[in-house]
């Protein structure tokens, strides 16, 4: 099970949280953007339903380039199984 999380704790208090929590079966691919003058990177997953595909963002604040490569590493062996 894939479970990504997404919150603000600030901002959040008021507001529900960004979450997804779903089977490595339903992962169909992932992709990486950089926000231009911002600490922000963007995580879009992209999953499949019995109906459709559904993309998913997430901002990661302040996240490593390290940290970014062990999420790449990771979401890569899942897709790789997935086939």
């Amino acid at each position: 099970v894939v479970k990504v999380v997404s919150y603000r704790p600030v901002v959040d208090i008021l507001r529900q949280r960004n979450y997804v929590d779903i089977s490595h079966s339903m992962l169909v691919d992932y992709s990486f953007f950089t926000r231009y003058f911002t600490f922000n990177k963007t995580l879009m997953l992209k999953i499949k339903t019995e109906k459709r595909v559904i993309i998913k963002r997430f901002n990661l604040t302040l996240i490593t380039s390290k940290e970014v490569e062990v999420l790449s590493i990771a979401l890569d062996k899942i897709i790789q199984n997935n086939k």
